[in-house]
């Protein structure tokens, strides 16, 4: 490193430090404690850590100032998958076709076992709605959630969520 900085190189010399030896004692080898402190100040501060956000979580009186707002299938754009987490918690693949009908299924790849379906491309096979997977370009019918080519694998297909729910008065 050094090497290639000589003007680095004679200022550690000029300041006493013993050049890269010095610089190997008190980087690598930590002989000014410096790491030890600095762990320590770390250690602190993830100690004093306080998640705001879960304080908010967890007081009634907090969350209720926030107004929630839950987007609907209006929202969806046609040939396009969108992620949503439905009101139970399931992670959903929302889709909208040409023709203005919405399809929700599993996000979670069967595959691969990651949330991508949202990601997948929308398409039809032989007149029937698909999607793609985008990690393997595995087909799932958006009706059913069966694999085209394999219907002993399929995406679970979830409840079509509703339109908008409107702001609190």
């Amino acid at each position: 490193m050094l090497a290639a900085q000589p003007a680095c190189a004679r200022a550690v010399e000029a300041a006493g430090g013993g050049g890269t030896g010095h610089l190997r004692e008190v980087l690598i080898e930590d002989s000014l404690g410096i790491c030890a402190e600095l762990e320590a100040q770390m250690d602190r501060h993830v100690a004093a850590y306080r998640d705001e956000w879960r304080a908010v979580l967890d007081d009634p009186a907090a969350l209720a100032r926030f107004e929630p707002h839950v987007a609907g299938v209006e929202f969806l754009e046609p040939g396009r998958g969108r992620a949503a987490v439905l009101a139970d918690g399931t992670e959903a693949a929302l889709f909208r076709d040409g023709d203005g009908e919405v399809y929700a299924v599993g996000d979670r790849d069967p595959f691969s076992g990651a949330d991508v379906i949202a990601n997948g491309i929308m398409g039809s096979r032989d007149g029937v709605p698909v999607v793609a997977s985008p990690l393997h370009k595995q087909e799932f019918d958006l009706r059913t959630g069966v694999r085209l080519d394999d219907p002993a694998v399929s995406l679970p297909v979830l409840p079509v969520p509703g339109p908008s729910l409107p702001a609190r008065p």
